[in-house]
């Protein structure tokens, strides 16, 4: 199975950020099609379930960390861009 590519992380804490949606949105849709619940998801990411339910929500962004272990976790590949 091959991972799913993510083009570019969130670069401001704008939660409105459409960049910033739709990278939360696909972890969320890919955790859901993995049948992966929040608790198993937080565990991975050392974080709680709550904290993950305020991620997908769009509540909070993640801290960088944090999103790369649910990438990780998921099996997302995640390809950063510089210029």
């Amino acid at each position: 199975m091959q991972p799913n590519n993510v083009n570019a992380l969130p670069s401001s804490s704008d939660l409105t950020s459409s960049s910033t949606c739709q990278l939360i949105n696909e972890l969320r849709s890919k955790r859901n099609r993995i049948n992966m619940s929040q608790e198993d998801l937080a565990s991975f990411c050392d974080t709680s379930a709550s904290h993950i339910s305020k991620i997908e929500n769009l509540r909070v962004v993640p801290r960088l960390d944090t999103f790369l272990r649910m990438c990780l976790a998921l099996n997302v590949e995640v390809t950063i861009l510089t210029r």
